[in-house]
């Protein structure tokens, strides 16, 4: 091949490659943020408020549940302290009653934790739903491309800048849109 060919053959390719970078326009540079759900919820009236009445709700069921559990260590206490001097009958219905105590404890335990977790769940969700919108809004508004999930084990965030953070502008867009209520006060 000739030089002047290798020659024109290169200045082509250079005019080519710069006619395809001035034909294809420059990506926008994508904004992204960082939203951390729970402390939103957890920061807004509406989610302490609602926590607060799971939490008085909750507590006063478990103090039931306690009471219970009290009254069966008493039986339990009572079989220990008089166990020699009890007759068959007398011990074999303390045996019983602590065994039954103790089994509906246990299965009272378990459903309050099971419905404490479901109606925590239904909470969360609740807000979070309503919360997702205000994000949606936001984004939309100031032109971000993402807005990622700060918190939790399912989406471990191992650093960023303060400055993507959105979580306080939502809280407040949140409070904005939903005021607390007056009701009963």
């Amino acid at each position: 091949m000739k030089p002047t060919s290798i020659l024109c053959a290169a200045s082509l390719v250079a005019i080519l490659a710069i006619a395809s970078r001035s034909q294809t326009p420059a990506a926008p540079a994508a904004r992204i943020a960082i939203f951390d759900t729970q402390a939103a919820v957890n920061a807004t009236h509406e989610g302490q408020t609602a926590f607060a009445n799971l939490e008085t709700k909750y507590n006063d069921l478990r103090d039931k549940l306690e009471k219970k559990q009290a009254g069966v260590q008493a039986l339990q206490d009572r079989l220990r302290k008089s166990g020699p001097t009890l007759k068959e009958d007398a011990r074999a219905w303390l045996e019983h009653e602590i065994d039954a105590g103790t089994r509906a404890a246990n299965h009272d335990a378990e459903d309050l934790a099971a419905e404490a977790n479901l109606e925590q769940a239904a909470l969360v969700r609740s807000l979070r739903t309503k919360m997702m919108a205000e994000v949606e809004k936001y984004a939309a508004e100031r032109g971000y491309s993402a807005v990622f999930e700060a918190g939790g084990p399912q989406n471990p965030l191992l650093w960023s800048t303060p400055a993507i953070n959105i979580t306080q502008d939502i809280v407040g867009r949140y409070e904005k849109a939903h005021p607390p209520s007056h009701e009963g006060k």
